[in-house]
């Protein structure tokens, strides 16, 4: 239904293809998804938490039970499993004018495992993919998230070889390495063209001129 969201926590398995997967899955009317990754898991460090049992459990009932949890893995010819959460926000519904304009959106990110909520974090997310579509805020800007650090990593002859963004203390924004198009910028002295190559990729706020 328009405005309606569903929220999803479960193990994502080749969650590089959830674009995709979900496009095909997703009938529904137009919604922003959110995939929220975390670390890769390998056949081991997915098996072992599956097969402890809280109490009672034999040694040799606990290994039969990992044995068949790692024949599992390798039978499918998984090469990881990622625990994380699909997120799903219809456009339209009650307080937002029931507009249903735009198209689906898509975005995956990686998150360090919570140990604070980050449920505000997702909230504004969601909050901003509205802005962004709604033609009153046709005049807004986008700023970049407060606390944003930039970290450069250079060779002994100063070449950039890699550019680090973080803003300590949000766990909804762990750091992030930068993809090789921004290393261009570095040393560069155009640290305008430097700040608005990253912030596509890093968490922004929204501005008005109002």
């Amino acid at each position: 239904a328009p405005g309606g969201s569903l929220f999803i926590v479960t193990d994502l398995v080749q969650v590089d293809q959830y674009d995709t997967k979900l496009s095909s899955w997703w009938s529904g009317p137009p919604a922003d998804l959110l995939v929220l990754r975390t670390a890769d898991r390998d056949a081991m460090l997915f098996s072992v938490p599956h097969s402890h049992a809280p109490f009672g459990q034999a040694y040799e009932s606990y290994n039969a039970l990992l044995d068949d949890w790692v024949r599992n893995f390798d039978r499918e010819q998984l090469q990881a499993v990622n625990f994380g959460y699909i997120l799903v926000h219809g456009h339209g519904g009650a307080g937002e004018g029931n507009d249903s304009r735009g198209d689906t959106t898509y975005f995956c990110r990686t998150v360090n495992n919570p140990h604070r909520p980050i449920f505000r974090n997702v909230e504004a997310y969601f909050k901003q993919r509205k802005l962004l579509r709604d033609p009153s805020c046709a005049d807004c800007f986008l700023l970049l998230q407060e606390g944003l650090c930039f970290n450069t990593h250079s060779d002994a002859s100063g070449n950039c070889l890699q550019v680090e963004l973080s803003v300590p203390g949000n766990e909804f924004l762990p750091p992030t390495r930068s993809p090789s198009r921004w290393r261009s910028c570095c040393g560069s002295g155009d640290n305008r063209s430097l700040a608005w190559g990253k912030s596509s990729a890093a968490a922004t706020t929204i501005g008005s001129t109002t």
